[in-house]
């Protein structure tokens, strides 16, 4: 077989096209080219995410040892990740895939597994980056900074001007100098409209493996024809359009600032932040129920890198760091023959494994004859158990289901109502809580715009069949969405004007967001270091004077980063309760009013507990709340309660005395049927707060952990029936020492909080001192 005919084989020129769809805003038919290659009848798939310029043609080399190794290869042009990936995954009737990218791929790679965890394989899910891209403010390269302060404009054309390509953008791309050479030389040649190279007819016709690999194929062991090869493919390359290039230079580049890495739907700005998002996402996304939730993830680096260089690898890979900020990874061997050094890292949700291929640079790294694609490819066939014919009955399910076409249904409801949440901005109509087994017969779900450019409403109708219409609001700005809301009602209502006006301040700041992120992954790794035995923490993000879209950048459904969340006045919860989604879990922490608890229970559904009960009344209220919520919405959970016991004796702080405890917990039990008595929590003396270490002694907490055990043993429970809620800001790891369940952190995750009197829910400064 000839070069030419080999690039010239139709499983590199496929083309798939998506309908129109008006609800999607696409009114034309979208066509997308991509190449199907390997072993095209194998069940281990990867989806490839190439390079700047890294077209379909670019890794056709690869075929020979994907057909070896029994994987298929699909190479869309650039993949994206929106409505298009799942379609053409579904058009080949492939389930599931592993992703791999090449240099900037990755951020194509990072916005599809975070959009689409549930393509990876449910048992052994795999990540690959070859080379990854970081963008030049982490690598610290000069003449890529140099780049990166010319204007858009110019970055934007460089696809069509043949120096600017050679001497100041293509060294972004990751080519080699031998690939520059061929564009200067073909753009010489081509003209404003090069002809495009003739297609070979699709053919549908399947081919088994055995047969696949039996083909005429390329001799890559003559280096005549991988000369030739690499001359053909960049002239294939510039034969057809390329002017998406120039929108892909600029992403990388971040060029003008606005251009961001990240998905409209999940808000990340660098990789680092990403990462927390898919520890996140792999740990809790429920499409993910059932699957594993520990990815294994590699990387393979060059050993001369001159588009990320050494302080680009380092960074990238201290990302993956188990604990954040952890740049000093240790060196772990891996028996692999292509690595001169290799690193591996563990955390909770992946296994991450990095190695540097010697002989390599940016450019050439895939190379087969250089072992990294080898080793790649067969852990990619590792992962996908080869599957075996099976003779089954007209009764027997598919092997590919994952559940019932109804629990299907249900789960993909239930991501919509996520999405809705937040596509709203946390804004829905107020009045009976929502049933979690669906809507009332005359329920009327209002979708914005965007929803419906989401292809939502169709899963809601799906579901919910003639319970429910879908209507398309024309909505030139999120405020007009609020028009056509019900407004609440009562006394602690929001108005339909103040819903507008809070629409319009909740926008997230990347910048705000990743550093609430940060800040979450750093308590959360202080917690770990002092929990024992791996004992569970629950962290409570106490927000109390925060406004509302510093939660939401913490909690956007469907993976948030944080559920629960602490407030400290009622009626500062129960507006941010109407207003953010109803995935969060809240937690009243502070000091209660008796006329203000059955208001607390009944209005707030997803009230995870309130942890300052400390008299009978109060707990007689919150009872009188929860049942007359629970009598409308039976789905409604039980309210937890925690009884607060002031341990220090001081007379300015609430809290029932350690010897009545065991009275107000036995009230709680034999009267209060719709409430569940928890644990008991403390707020302890301030002077000693600020004194305790990991390794000192709190009084406080030594008293409530003695509490604790007293009433649990005249109960006749397990101590560990009953929580200890113990420890903020300033004592947390103390208090998990003492043995507390959950600790209480504000101003270390928010900052500092402002005066009450300057607070404002829907604005965007504020803090908290807890």
């Amino acid at each position: 077989m000839g070069v030419i005919e080999f690039l010239c084989d139709s499983r590199f020129h496929r083309t798939f096209v998506l309908p129109p769809n008006p609800n999607n805003d696409r009114l034309k038919s979208y066509r997308t080219s991509y190449a199907d290659f390997g072993d095209v009848e194998s069940n281990a798939v990867i989806l490839f995410c190439g390079a700047l310029m890294g077209t379909r043609f670019c890794y056709s080399p690869l075929d020979q040892l994907a057909k070896a190794y029994n994987v298929r290869i699909l190479h869309p042009d650039r993949p994206g990740i929106g409505e298009m990936v799942p379609q053409l995954l579904k058009h080949l009737k492939v389930s599931h895939v592993s992703l791999a990218s090449h240099s900037g791929g990755d951020i194509y790679l990072i916005n599809t597994v975070l959009t689409y965890p549930n393509l990876l394989h449910p048992i052994n899910p795999y990540l690959c980056f070859f080379a990854p891209w970081v963008h030049p403010a982490h690598s610290k390269l000069t003449h890529l900074r140099a780049t990166e302060l010319l204007p858009a404009p110019m970055i934007g054309k460089f696809a069509s001007v043949a120096r600017f390509i050679s001497e100041n953008v293509v060294p972004l791309v990751g080519t080699g100098e031998g690939f520059l050479h061929n564009v200067k030389d073909t753009l010489r040649r081509s003209s404003h409209t090069p002809a495009p190279v003739p297609l070979a007819a699709m053919t549908t016709r399947t081919r088994t493996p055995s047969r696949s690999s039996q083909r005429p194929s390329l001799n890559l062991n003559d280096p005549h024809v991988v000369d030739e090869l690499r001359r053909q493919i960049t002239s294939f390359v510039f034969a057809e359009s390329s002017e998406g290039i120039s929108a892909d230079a600029r992403l990388f580049m971040k060029k003008p600032r606005s251009v961001a890495w990240c998905s409209p739907s999940l808000l990340w700005d660098d990789i680092d932040y990403a990462v927390l998002l898919l520890s996140k996402i792999i740990s809790e996304d429920d499409r993910l129920i059932g699957s594993s939730r520990v990815c294994m993830i590699d990387t393979f680096h060059a050993q001369e890198d001159s588009m990320v260089g050494e302080k680009g690898k380092q960074w990238f890979d201290a990302c993956w760091a188990a604990t954040p900020g952890d740049r000093n990874t240790a060196r772990i061997p891996v028996p692999v023959t292509i690595t001169q050094g290799a690193s591996a890292i563990s955390s909770k949700s992946y296994t991450y494994r990095s190695m540097t291929v010697p002989g390599t640079e940016h450019n050439l790294l895939m190379d087969p004859s250089f072992g990294a694609s080898e080793l790649w490819l067969q852990r990619v066939r590792e992962a996908f158990p080869i599957l075996t014919n099976v003779d089954a009955g007209e009764d027997a399910t598919s092997i590919s289901a994952t559940g019932s076409e109804g629990e299907d249904k249900r789960r993909r409801f239930r991501f919509f109502i996520g999405r809705l949440a937040h596509v709203t901005r946390g804004v829905t109509a107020q009045g009976p809580p929502l049933p979690r087994s669906g809507l009332s017969q005359s329920s009327l779900l209002y979708v914005s715009y965007e929803g419906l450019c989401l292809g939502l409403p169709e899963i809601c109708q799906e579901y919910l069949g003639n319970n429910v219409r879908v209507n398309r609001l024309e909505a030139e700005t999120p405020t007009d969405v609020f028009h056509d809301l019900p407004h609440a009602t009562g006394s602690t209502g929001t108005t339909q004007s103040q819903a507008s006006n809070m629409a319009d301040e909740m926008q997230i700041s990347p910048q705000r967001a990743k550093q609430l992120a940060e800040n979450i992954a750093g308590i959360s790794s202080r917690i770990d270091a002092v929990s024992k035995g791996g004992k569970q923490v629950r962290l409570i993000a106490v927000s109390k004077l925060k406004p509302a879209n510093d939660i939401l950048a913490l909690h956007q459904p469907p993976n948030p980063i944080q559920t629960h969340f602490g407030e400290n006045y009622v009626q500062e919860l129960l507006e941010k309760a109407k207003l953010l989604p109803r995935s969060i879990q809240w937690h009243m922490i502070g000091g209660l009013q008796s006329n203000k608890c059955k208001a607390l229970a009944e209005q707030i559904p997803n009230l995870w507990c309130v942890s300052s009960v400390d008299t009978e009344k109060k707990a007689n209220e919150l009872e009188k709340g929860r049942k007359a919520l629970l009598d409308h919405d039976p789905s409604a959970p039980k309210l937890r309660i925690k009884i607060q016991v002031n341990t220090s004796g001081e007379a300015s702080k609430s809290g029932v005395e350690p010897a009545h405890t065991l009275a107000l917990c036995t009230h709680v039990l034999e009267h209060c049927p719709h409430l569940q008595l928890s644990g008991l929590m403390t707020i302890g003396a301030i002077a000693r707060s600020k004194a305790t270490t990991p390794e000192t002694e709190n009084e406080d907490f030594v008293a409530l952990r003695e509490t604790r055990n007293r009433v649990a043993e005249a109960l006749g429970w397990e101590q560990d029936r009953l929580e200890l809620s113990m420890g903020m800001s300033a004592d947390f790891e103390g208090a998990i020492r003492h043995g507390s369940d959950e600790v209480r952190v504000g101003s270390q995750i928010f900052g500092e909080r402002p005066p009450k009197k300057d607070a404002v829910v829907q604005e965007q400064g504020g803090g908290e001192k807890s």
